[in-house]
Formats: structure tokens, C-alpha cells, sequence
């Protein structure tokens, strides 16, 4: 074993690029304070750090400070504690230097173990990333400056080393002080193993011992393995590069938990090679796909190897954007305002994942070459799909995700247009949800208030923005269901059986239960506990209360209201005209539209029964696009893009 001062002196440790970073938080350090405190005066054992020794003739050098001889070693597994130590020595050293107002013996010694000179001053831990080597040397030599955004090992290290400095400074006596260093540099100890004794293979190696602790993603995983393949083969590509821009990326975003990063690189691993993976199989598939070019020159995998990882770094800025909580912040900039309100919508539906492989290409490719209508009327063709599919049709979220899959991956590597894009997004619609089969949805009263608050909600809030000027700043999106069912009033009440008006004018207490949850009787409010169960005349304009359909702050939808009744009434034939109303927005609301739209859809009986002069819905969309189906290549064309 080896204690702290053995591992400092005379060696100069290389993280080397395929490990992540400082990733210890305030409870790892804290753990390790403890075992400080209760060590007493016995050896503290703390695992094993296992290193290569670099035994070139770069390897060895005389410290200019210590006169020492001196040797590198890259860093296999240990990163985390001795990141960790030389913090605390550093803090050490600090409090040494405040305390005795001057160098002594002690600090001199702490400072041999932090810093050595091999032409100039640098620290005995190394990141070959430059930018986290950068920081590490900022938080301990104070030079150079941080960068303006951090990512997060570079927090975790300033967190670390504000909670150690912290815990040194309540340290008031040279004597307590000198105890602490002694643990620290004297009594823990440490088992060290050296690679290069039984030339064991470094980057095998790092994958087996870090099974163990916090867990490599499937990211890190697939970089190492391209490291591996870029010696192994003498690729001139800097896959640790390409990693680490990308992690950066999901960083800047808000995505950078280990479960982005796996969703992130099985996405675009999928996209690329165009087949399906789990989450959690990247890694395994990844090697399976180019464990070949290990074993001797393949061209046309080398080409497909070199292109997967050039994607990184942009896939990274798209699927970091696109799934963002916070992507409104970058409206107007990564994308413009109109289809930062389709990508809001999609969220609002709540099934974003369903097109999200079509969503993140697109933007790619809008970011590179399309224009920004381009990009606005994809998100708004996903958005069509997504809801008529499995909003009112309600098919599984897994249909046709070969298909998209497939189109994802044209987008991807063929940069196809957006007439080629919502053409063939189109084409899947008028296979499994046509316009005919959609509104028949509306029309049987199978999207109600019994059938799903997320999917209504999302109905009568779109309808009541299509009622909103553009100009009016839209009521805010409820976004938990309590909030929804609040939101959405029932005209004819739910407590219909009130003793009261509602009761004498719907006296079949089950005819009124067939209406009451039904679209032509609901609509979104600012004022549900005030509309209450008032008679409809009330509801329309209360002159003694606070909140009425026509009142000033209500809804755009509430105010619609008097246009279906003259507050005598609110009957079936009421309802059920209003009704058609909503389906007539709904129609072309959710039509892209296509040449197939076009043609009538009947009205059933039950709403003829009621609406007398009601007529079958004559859909003719004059600005169409015509679909055409090729079986041969499967391509799908259209004549017109859309305006």
C-alpha cells in the first residue's frame, strides 16, 4: 500500500480523454471528511488507483523542483479520489500559508505534492481535455480565467472545492491543522496497480473498472470503443473531441443526465444506420456494427464509422434543442417564433417522442439549408400526425415508428426536401388516420370529458386560440390535469340534478348525461366556480356577479356562446350545433390538406335529428397537394408544396 505522499511524489498523473470528468458531489466529500474524523490515528484503507506507466523516453524527467526523478503515468481508475486529495492539499497548503503568515517546511512539502517543473510550474494531475485541465489549474494555481458556460464537471470541481475549503478554514490551530494533513498525506492509504507490468490492454481495461461506481453511459462506452478503432486503424478522427463538444451541447440544453445521453447516441445511432435499438444496447450494437475495422481495412465501414462520428456535435445541438425544457428561450434564434409554437404543441399533446426522430433531422437540416417556413411546416405536419394518429384515432405510439424511423434516416443522410418530408408524412396519415376517419372520431362523441382531460384539454385550447387574435397574448397552458378539469366548464352542468332550473329544463335526468360530457357543451373558462350550476341565462350575463360568458375577461370560446343560444335555452339542438362548429375548425385545423381530404363526410342522423338545416361537411380544399404512392422505391411525391 501507499499512502497520499507516495503517490504525489515523483509521479505526474494524465487523465486521459476517454474518461468523462469530476463528478464527485457534496456527499461523496462529505463521506470522506467522515472517514477522516473516525480514523483516528490508524491507516484508513480507500481502494485501489490503477494507473499505465508511460514508459517512453518522454516518461521519465528530473522535477526542477524537487530535483526528483520523475515519471508519468496516465490514469486509469482514481480520477474521482485523487482529484479529490489534491484539492484538499491544496486547501491545506492555503490555510498553512494564512496561519503561519509565511513558507515553512510544511507548506514548502504540500506544495512539492501539487505542483512540479518541467520547463514551467504545472499540477501532478493532468486532463488531457483541455478545457477541464484549464479549470482544474484555475481553481488551484488561480490562472487561467473559467470559461463563460460551465459544464458540469467543471461545477462539480468548484463545488468541491468551495465545500473543502470551507471545511479547512473552520480548522483554527497549527496543530489541528498538521493532524489533518498527516491523515490526509500519512495515513491513508492506497493500493496502486500498474498496467504496463502485465501489459494489460488500457481501454478494455476502463471499461471493465468502471462497471463498478457511477455508471458509464452508453455514450462514453461508444467513444471509448472509437478511440480504440482510431489507434488500432491510424483513423485521424478525435472521437474524445466530437464527445466531449457534444456532451457540452446536451449541457447547454438541459439534457446532460446520463438518460439523455443514452436516448441522444441510441437516437442517432438508429437514425444513422436505420434500424431500431434499445436505450440500453447502444454500446453492444455499436461494437457488433464496427468491431470489424479491429480485425483488418474495410472501406465502406471506415466511411460509415468517420460519418456517424462527424454527427455527433450537430445531432447533439439538435436533440439537446428539441428536447429542452427550456427551448422557448431560443425561439427567434435556432428556430423562429411560429414553429417554436408547433414544437410547443407537440408538448402540450404529450407525445412528443412520436415524431421527435423526423422533428430533430429536420432542424438539422433547416439549420444548414432550408428556410425557416421550411422547418415551421414540418413541425406543424408532425403536430397534424401526431394528433389525428393518436389523439382521436388512438392507435399505440409504436405505429409506423419504422416508417418515421426510415424517413428520419432519408432526412438524415439525404437531406431530402420538406416537399419530400411532409409528403410522405402525409402519405402515413391517409393510410391509418384519413380525414374522413378522423373527423368520424369528432362526430361519435369519443373525444369527451370521460375519455382523456389531456387530449380534450388540448382540443378547446386550440380552439380557443384559433378564436384569439394574434396580436392577444394567449391564456396560459394548464399543464397539470387538476388545472385542466378546472379550466373546462360544463354549460349544462355535471350536478344536473340540482332541484333547480337545470333539473325542470332537462327533466330525463339520462338524456342529459348523454350531452353533458359531449364538445358542443364544454368549453375553456377563467370562471368555473362562479358559472356554477346558473341557468343558462345567467351563465350568458350575470349584471349581480363577478364572471359571465360575455363578461370582459372571459374566454374567446365563452363569448362564442351567445351565438348558439338567446339564454332561454341550452337543449340538444344547442349543443349539438356548437358542436358542428368546433368539428368544421377541426377540420381545418388538423388537414394538411391533400388531394385525398377532398369529398364529403356525412353528418350522422343524431345531429340531423336535432339540427334540422345542417348539412354534410363538402370538404374542397382549393390549394392542395396531390399524393402519389410509388410500391417500387417507396418514395412519395406530391405536386404542390404547401403554402
Amino acid at each position: 500500500m501507499n499512502s497520499l505522499e507516495t503517490m504525489f511524489s515523483g509521479r505526474v498523473y494524465k487523465i486521459p480523454k476517454n474518461q468523462r470528468g469530476y463528478s464527485w458531489t457534496k456527499k461523496e466529500i462529505q463521506d470522506l471528511f467522515s472517514d477522516l474524523e473516525l480514523m483516528g490515528n490508524k491507516a484508513h484503507y480507500l481502494g485501489t488507483v490503477i494507473y499505465t506507466k508511460i514508459n517512453s523516453k518522454d516518461g521519465a524527467f528530473s522535477d526542477e523542483i524537487t530535483h526528483m526523478p520523475t515519471f508519468r503515468y496516465i490514469l486509469e481508475d482514481g480520477q474521482q479520489r485523487l482529484t479529490t486529495f489534491l484539492l484538499i492539499i491544496n486547501e491545506l497548503r492555503r490555510r498553512f500559508l494564512e496561519l503561519d503568515q509565511r513558507e515553512t517546511v510544511e507548506s514548502e512539502k504540500l506544495k512539492s505534492l501539487i505542483i512540479y517543473s518541467d520547463g514551467s510550474e504545472k499540477l501532478r494531475i493532468e486532463n488531457e481535455n483541455r478545457i477541464l485541465n484549464e479549470c482544474f489549474s484555475h481553481y488551484l494555481l488561480g490562472y487561467p480565467s473559467l470559461p463563460a458556460e460551465k459544464i458540469s464537471p467543471m461545477r462539480c470541481l468548484e463545488n468541491a472545492k468551495n465545500q473543502i475549503a470551507e471545511i479547512v478554514n473552520s480548522i483554527q490551530t497549527r496543530e489541528e491543522l498538521i493532524k489533518l494533513r498527516n491523515k490526509v498525506c500519512h495515513q491513508i492509504q492506497i493500493i496502486s496497480v500498474d498496467l504496463a507490468d502485465a501489459s494489460i490492454d488500457r481501454y478494455l481495461t476502463f471499461d471493465a473498472i468502471n462497471s463498478r461506481g457511477l455508471p458509464l453511459s452508453e455514450f462514453d462506452k461508444i467513444k471509448n470503443f472509437c478511440i480504440l478503432i482510431c489507434e488500432k486503424r491510424n483513423i485521424h478522427l478525435s472521437p474524445d473531441e466530437n464527445w466531449f463538444r457534444a456532451i457540452s451541447n446536451l449541457e447547454k440544453f438541459g439534457v446532460s443526465s446520463r438518460n439523455s445521453e443514452n436516448s441522444f447516441i441510441s437516437e442517432l445511432f438508429s437514425i444513422y444506420h436505420g434500424y431500431s435499438i434499445p436505450t440500453n444496447e447502444a454500446h453492444n450494437n455499436f461494437v457488433n456494427e464496427y468491431r470489424i475495422l479491429l480485425e483488418g481495412e474495410n472501406t465502406q465501414k471506415e466511411i460509415s464509422f468517420k460519418g456517424f462520428i462527424e454527427h455527433w456535435i450537430n445531432y447533439s445541438e439538435a436533440f439537446g434543442f428539441i428536447n429542452s425544457k427550456y427551448k422557448e428561450k431560443f425561439y427567434g434564434q435556432l428556430c423562429s417564433k411560429e414553429a417554436g409554437v408547433w414544437l410547443d404543441r407537440l408538448d402540450n399533446i404529450g407525445l412528443q417522442g412520436i415524431t421527435r426522430k423526423i422533428i430533430t433531422t429536420a432542424y438539422l437540416l433547416y439549420a444548414n439549408t432550408l428556410s425557416k417556413n421550411d422547418f415551421e411546416n414540418i413541425c406543424r405536419a408532425c403536430e397534424i400526425y401526431t394528433f389525428r394518429m393518436h389523439g382521436l384515432l388512438r392507435y399505440r405510439v409504436d405505429k409506423n415508428s419504422k416508417a418515421i424511423l426510415e424517413l428520419a434516416n432519408q432526412i438524415l443522410k439525404n437531406n431530402k426536401s420538406t416537399t419530400y418530408i411532409i409528403s410522405q408524412i402525409g402519405y402515413l396519415l391517409n393510410q391509418s388516420a384519413n380525414l374522413p376517419d378522423s373527423v368520424s372520431k369528432l362526430l361519435s362523441g369519443e373525444l369527451n370529458y370521460k375519455s382523456g382531460i389531456n387530449l380534450l384539454y388540448y382540443f378547446l385550447y386550440e380552439l380557443e386560440i384559433g378564436l384569439s387574435s394574434r396580436s392577444v397574448t394567449p391564456i396560459p397552458w394548464a399543464r397539470a390535469d387538476e388545472d385542466k378539469k378546472e379550466s373546462i366548464e360544463h354549460i349544462l352542468p355535471q350536478s344536473h340534478r340540482d332541484a333547480g332550473w337545470w333539473e325542470s329544463h332537462w327533466p330525463d335526468g339520462l338524456k342529459a348525461e348523454q350531452y353533458v360530457h359531449r364538445l358542443g357543451n364544454l368549453v375553456i373558462t377563467k370562471g368555473n366556480q362562479e358559472l356554477g350550476r346558473k341557468p343558462i341565462k345567467l351563465k350568458l350575463d350575470d349584471p349581480n356577479g363577478s364572471y359571465s360568458f360575455n363578461y370582459k375577461n372571459a374566454t374567446n370560446s365563452e363569448k362564442e356562446i351567445k351565438n348558439y343560444t338567446d339564454g332561454s335555452t341550452w337543449k340538444e339542438s344547442n349543443i349539438l350545433k356548437r358542436e358542428l362548429d368546433m368539428i368544421h375548425f377541426a377540420i381545418e385545423r388538423w388537414s394538411i390538406p391533400f388531394e385525398n381530404d377532398n369529398g364529403i363526410i356525412n353528418i350522422p342522423e343524431s345531429y340531423k335529428e336535432f339540427v334540422p338545416n345542417c348539412k354534410d361537411f363538402n370538404v374542397n380544399f382549393q390549394d392542395v397537394l396531390t399524393l402519389e404512392h410509388d410500391c417500387h422505391n417507396d418514395n412519395i411525391f406530391y405536386e404542390k408544396e404547401y403554402e
